[in-house]
């Protein structure tokens, strides 16, 4: 054997043992790495959704036009629990607008979305571990639903039993404080202006929105429209050992009027709206005054309005006057304060971001902080969201998804990417450069497939 053919022998034989450690290093990793792949999208197709390629130094980038853009990206089934997703974008967002990424996680075109990006003041943005750093009635929003916080007050107030005639027409929610058994019960006159059965459904929930208990007040067994005054119905609901904060959903039709409550709790509060029925317009004889108390923790809207144009009228809020128009509400701000409403002639709707009571010592602030599904008028946003990295004038943000959240066809995964803000008009102009989508994970080795 020729010495050419011999050293022909050995590397072939070299180049054999190398292969073959390649291949077991990249899938055994005898160091503890898996392989990281990394596999990025630069040009995005959907023309109607994404501007032509434009040019910025050596950087080619997209702008997207659409509130909702896909791309897909190529994935390895073979993946090691989890992949991170970056992508790399210019800030051209308008003031509390979001970018939002999501992957498709169901076969029926879901997608589990995260927010990447929030265009607020870095100094607004709490994680949900730190809300203990947040001043009492700050109004917060809560980014995602599945961050749960505890929100109950506790009111150190003496607990007492309560007696009153609040006239109430149609459906109320009521939020109560109760330190002990609850004893509620509501009486109603029917009114019998429209043809069938008027009950009045009175439920009891806890903080969750989970019923506790419901009880009905009876129909009056008049079911005409006649207009006739029967004996008035009532009912009584009643649980033991409670805790904090309940709510209790007052559910009609409108053709009945709640004319008293009696409650072993004084610390009553109506959520947002009363319709105030004081009025022989309903079941009184003659016209009465329905007073009202509330308190804003920060400036808020008020709203009035009367749907019976002979209750027009001026009301009066901490002795100024304020009008109450026919079929068309009269919308305006009041400041944080504590405020006294007083009708002459009642048969009015009052609405607003506030608690209303019928006894100023029912007052009482149920939650620590007010919540608000409005981003731009939040004191803090509370959120998961880590701010993304600047990177020479772009933005770099990265979000993780495990691999159960996956659904991955054909060795591709779905991506959207979710800007709100461009299916608004008014906003639809701000146009956001995007340069790349990649999907960083790491690749099992053979012997973990």
């Amino acid at each position: 054997m020729s010495k050419s053919i011999k050293i022909l022998k050995i590397t072939f034989a070299i180049l054999i043992v190398v292969f073959i450690l390649i291949i077991l290093y990249l899938n055994v990793r005898p160091f503890g790495a898996y392989l990281l792949i990394t596999n990025q999208e630069t040009t995005f197709t959907t023309k109607e959704r994404f501007s032509e390629v434009k040019t910025e130094g050596n950087i080619e980038y997209q702008e997207a036009l659409d509130a909702l853009t896909y791309t897909d990206l190529p994935v390895d089934k073979n993946i090691n629990n989890e992949i991170l997703l970056n992508i790399r974008f210019k800030d051209n967002f308008p003031d509390y607008s979001k970018l939002v990424i999501g992957v498709r996680d169901k076969e029926n075109w879901h997608y589990d979305q995260k927010i990447v990006y929030i265009k607020i003041p870095k100094e607004k943005i709490i994680s949900p571990d730190n809300i203990s750093i947040i001043p009492e009635n700050s109004m917060i929003y809560i980014d995602n639903p599945s961050i749960v916080i505890d929100n109950k007050n506790i009111t150190t107030d003496e607990i007492k039993q309560l007696s009153f005639k609040p006239f109430l027409r149609g459906n109320h929610d009521i939020l109560i404080y109760i330190d002990g058994d609850l004893i509620f019960t509501a009486k109603q006159q029917d009114l019998n202006a429209y043809a069938g059965t008027d009950e009045t459904n009175i439920s009891l929930k806890d903080i969750n929105n989970n019923i506790l208990i419901s009880v009905i007040v009876e129909d009056d067994n008049d079911q005409g429209v006649d207009r006739k005054r029967h004996e008035s119905r009532q009912t009584t609901l009643t649980y033991p050992n409670l805790h904090g904060v309940y709510k209790i959903e007052l559910r009609n039709n409108a053709d009945s009027i709640i004319t008293e409550i009696q409650s072993s709790t004084n610390k009553i509060i109506f959520i947002n709206k009363v319709y105030l029925a004081s009025s022989k317009n309903y079941v009184l004889t003659d016209d009465n005054f329905s007073e009202i108390y509330f308190k804003n923790y920060k400036d808020s809207n008020l709203s009035l309005i009367t749907f019976n144009k002979d209750y027009e009228q001026n009301i009066q809020i901490n002795n100024i006057s304020y009008k109450v128009p026919y079929q068309s509400k009269n919308t305006f701000s009041l400041p944080k304060g504590s405020y006294d409403l007083l009708s002459f002639n009642s048969n009015i709707i009052v609405e607003g971001n506030t608690y209303f009571a019928f006894n100023k010592e029912s007052l009482f602030n149920p939650y620590k902080f007010q919540i608000t599904k409005n981003i731009a008028e939040a004191d803090y946003i509370i959120t998961n969201y880590q701010p993304p990295i600047e990177d020479n004038g772009w933005l770099i943000s990265t979000v993780k998804f495990n691999l159960s959240d996956l659904y991955i066809k054909d060795n591709k995964l779905n991506v959207l990417i979710n800007i709100p803000h461009l299916a608004k008009n008014e906003t639809k102009n701000y146009t956001i450069p995007i340069d790349y989508i990649e999907l960083e994970y790491y690749k099992k080795p053979l012997f973990q497939r």
